[in-house]
């Protein structure tokens, strides 16, 4: 969203659909909606201030903006106490001023075109998003070629794209297309038209499902085209379908502060997948939870660029240990004679306070190390490091020497650890290490991999920016 939107309006309760005070719903580019009341929410409760607990609360409010649009607010709405804009004259000098009151509070979600009564009620069947960088990713569109004949006439053509199918995963199906809206001159002062093409993602649901299910697809998507893009990527228009409304409902979510890409180098684009968009995003979703943590942490360094680098380390080292922990065998040994082993110890121990402290620490001696896990991936990733990792035991002691320093702080190890442009280009190689981990985790071949390291220029040379 790149403009303010405001709602002015009557706004209720569900509850107290009689009781309606006036205000502004306003909306800022990063999706923060803050609504602004002439009163307060307590004005619109049916119970009386007496019997209303303090930290009575709401997750709904209703309005109806001028023309008559239907408005939900969906959030953690405090109608217990008044709460007013600081430098306002408050409710004791009601009386001696006529200024009115105006209260203010953040709603987390809002939804435009329909009343929802409960969180309970908020379920869709299909959502429309149009996403930050899906154009550069997608690469459809309407337009034609331009036709100059004469000097009297253009022809210009445009067709809405069919939409692509994805894939199908589970219960819904995620389709790619685009559409577009246009405008003639409205004045004589107005010389131009325009077509405005958006490139969307639409999820259709088998049936209706709770907003929470619905937006953690939304989500999930995102963060798909994050990691083909390497930059954040952000639901920028959302639209929605429900039983309920005959129209379009209009959701706003809330962003983060979204930064703008320097430069865009994708990994992977959908020309390169279009024969295999339904395995890759079925593996995606399918392995979500497995992955779970490793997507988190990878992700939280994505779209948090003011990250202390020393966190971006840690995230990304733990990314990459955890990849190894839930996808390759966890154990040193086999574990029916690790098991004998450490009952053999155990039995050796006639104390039993000695024996429960030792066999509390002994839980994990069956399971590798980071150094040694770290080595492991290495070689079997050596076909796609090879142009950003040379000295492989070099990388591997300078990782694990930082990790542990920036762990517990142990002074002996800080002239082992890396700081500074050292620990940034660590940093940022292993970025490029926990993105081949997901490359492959995702069902990419080695073929292809290598095809898509070869010709991004991050994992041959020397990084600039991370």
């Amino acid at each position: 969203m790149s403009n303010k939107i405001e709602y002015k309006g009557n706004w209720y309760l569900p509850n107290s659909p009689d009781k309606q005070v006036s205000g502004t719903l306003s909306i800022n580019e990063n999706g923060e909606a803050i609504i602004e009341l002439i009163g307060s929410l307590r004005d619109m409760a049916s119970e009386g201030e007496s019997s209303m607990p303090l930290d009575a609360t709401t997750d709904i409010i209703l309005g109806i903006a001028a023309g008559g649009k239907d408005i939900t607010l969906l959030g953690r709405f405090i109608i217990g106490q008044d709460f007013f804009i600081a430098g306002l004259p408050h409710p004791a000098l009601k009386e001696k001023s006529p200024t009115p009151q105006v209260s203010r509070d953040t709603a987390n979600h809002v939804f435009v075109g329909i009343h929802f009564d409960s969180k309970d009620e908020i379920r869709f069947r299909e959502i429309s998003v149009n996403y930050s960088l899906l154009d550069e990713w997608a690469h459809i569109t309407g337009f034609g070629d331009v036709v100059e004949k004469g000097r009297r006439e253009i022809e210009f053509h445009y067709r809405a794209p069919d939409s692509i199918l994805l894939a199908t995963v589970d219960d819904f199906k995620i389709y790619v297309g685009a559409n577009a809206s246009g405008s003639k001159p409205v004045s004589w002062a107005s010389r131009n038209a325009t077509i405005d093409e958006r490139t969307f993602i639409r999820i259709e649901f088998s049936e209706e499902k709770p907003l929470e299910y619905c937006l953690n697809i939304v989500y999930q998507i995102a963060n798909f085209l994050s990691f083909a893009m390497l930059q954040p990527v952000y639901p920028l228009n959302v639209t929605a379908q429900t039983d309920r409304a005959l129209q379009d409902v209009q959701i706003f979510l809330p962003q983060q502060e979204m930064r703008a890409s320097v430069q865009i180098e994708p990994l992977f684009t959908l020309d390169d997948i279009k024969e295999q968009t339904d395995a890759l995003l079925t593996c995606w979703f399918g392995r979500a939870e497995l992955l779970e943590p490793i997507y988190e942490l990878y992700f939280g360094t994505i779209y948090a660029p003011r990250m202390y680098l020393y966190h971006k380390f840690l995230s990304l080292v733990q990314a990459i240990e955890s990849y190894h922990r839930r996808t390759r065998d966890n154990f040193l040994d086999p574990v029916d004679q690790h098991e004998i082993r450490i009952t053999k110890i155990l039995d050796s121990i006639s104390d039993e306070k000695e024996k429960k402290w030792l066999a509390k620490k002994l839980e994990h001696s069956n399971e590798p190390w980071l150094a040694m896990r770290l080595h492991k991936l290495l070689k079997e990733f050596s076909r796609f490091t090879k142009g950003f990792i040379a000295d492989r035991p070099s990388f591997v002691d300078k990782v694990v020497a930082s990790r542990h320093y920036l762990t517990h702080y142990d002074r002996e190890k800080k002239d082992q650890a890396a700081e500074g442009v050292e620990l940034f280009q660590l940093t940022y190689k292993l970025r490029l290490l926990t993105e081949i981990c997901l490359l492959q985790a995702i069902g990419f071949t080695d073929d292809a991999i290598e095809a898509f390291i070869e010709r991004n220029s991050r994992y041959r040379i020397e990084p600039v920016v991370l």
